[in-house]
């Protein structure tokens, strides 16, 4: 009698811990979707340099034809996990050696950040930041 109360009890404890991790789990998906401005920064240590920049969201792309500094912000964005940015640069009028720093904001916070040194002419590069 007593290993079959034994046997019940442990079962029974097993059970409530096993539906207690998986509503844990769960709970992780909770924050999405979320509401977020996203902002693409870039950098140059000279500045003032054309460039040919895309800011991509998921498969939504935009391209910006600029000067350095550049930032664009996109406000009140809904993201859902899984959902990709993507900054990239072309250079058009750099010297060999010179930077350019990329980034990727949400909410003010830095989630993606890369420098670039130049080194030969119409370099590419670009950052990319998936949510998780």
């Amino acid at each position: 009698m007593k290993k079959v109360l034994l046997f019940v009890i442990t079962l029974s404890f097993l059970t409530l811990n096993s539906c207690s991790s998986s509503s844990d789990d769960d709970s992780g998906g909770s924050n999405y979707p979320q509401t977020v401005n996203i902002k693409f920064e870039a950098l140059a240590n000279t500045g003032g340099n054309l460039q040919v920049l895309a800011t991509t969201i998921d498969n939504d792309s935009e391209d910006h034809l600029e000067t350095l500094p550049f930032s664009y912000t996109y406000a009140q964005q809904e993201v859902n996990i899984g959902t990709y940015l993507k900054v990239q640069f072309q250079t058009q009028s750099f010297t060999i050696g010179e930077e350019i720093e990329l980034k990727i904001l949400v909410d003010n916070q830095s989630v993606k950040s890369e420098v670039f040194t130049i080194t030969q002419e119409n370099q590419v590069g670009s950052i990319e930041y998936t949510f998780e």
